[in-house]
């Protein structure tokens, strides 16, 4: 693993790889994974380096997504077999 610290900006760097081998008497499993994460994380506090890599952040609330909500007024069509249809009319201009 390697990580490295630029304008406050730690990033953490890796590679997984494991193999698992199973052997029994009706099946032998076989199984491999690879892969690489790296994750970035904002640091606004003074670090200290000690040859230990030690991150303590403190728990905040999660963003609140931001939407906004089209209010559509659509005419309601009846059927000859009873049941309601909405249709919209769409015109380019």
């Amino acid at each position: 693993m390697e990580y490295q610290l630029i304008d406050n900006t730690l990033t953490i760097k890796g590679k997984v790889k494991e193999e698992i081998e199973t052997k029994e008497a009706q099946y032998h499993l076989r199984e491999r994974r690879y892969g690489s994460f790296s994750r970035s994380i904002s640091l606004r506090d003074t670090i200290k380096a000690d040859g230990i890599l030690t991150i303590s952040l403190p728990k905040v609330e999660p963003a609140k997504k931001a939407f906004n909500r089209i209010k559509v007024n659509l005419p309601k069509v009846k059927l000859s077999n009873g049941k309601k249809e909405r249709t919209i009319k769409v015109s380019s201009n």
